[in-house]
């Protein structure tokens, strides 16, 4: 089991530490953070690099969203955003932090950031009806009725189908 203590690995990390702030183990959750800044401060250690590059300001954005803080989740994760491949793990489990950014963007009415961030994904996966939601509720806080109307009966065609 991972602990606390083996911090330094940025994709094991981040999930980590969701589970820890999830299960309210904040302690826990505060003191990998650390032990990840420490190893991002460590010279000669093998990841210091990406812990100092991709692994800090990812935990500092995942926990910013965990803990409700959801502009400073997108200042954290937006500047990483095309860096997170460095982490490793599958497509599926990296597409978590873009959906992270993505709800983070909703979430602090960053309507028109959540909108270009939608349309990039959209165009990825248009076959994704919880994606056209997502880029619904976008468009209706930039104030796009018709666009959030086309959006969400793309959603409902695709759950139809």
């Amino acid at each position: 089991m991972l602990r606390v203590a083996d911090a330094g690995r940025p994709f094991n990390d981040a999930h980590f530490l969701m589970a820890l702030l999830a299960a309210d183990r904040a302690a826990e959750a505060k003191d990998l953070i650390a032990n990840v800044r420490k190893v991002a401060a460590t010279p000669g250690a093998v990841s210091q690099r990406l812990n100092q590059e991709v692994g800090v300001p990812l935990l500092e954005g995942v926990q910013a969203w965990m803990l409700g803080e959801f502009a400073s989740a997108v200042a954290r994760l937006m500047p990483i955003r095309y860096q997170i491949h460095r982490v490793g793990g599958s497509h599926a489990q990296r597409d978590l932090f873009q959906l992270t950014l993505i709800d983070a963007a909703l979430k602090s009415s960053q309507f028109g950031l959540a909108r270009a961030l939608l349309g990039e994904r959209t165009a990825l996966k248009p076959g994704s009806a919880w994606t056209w939601s997502l880029a619904a509720q976008a468009l209706a806080g930039i104030g796009d009725v018709t666009g959030a109307r086309r959006a969400r009966a793309r959603a409902d065609q695709l759950l139809a189908a």
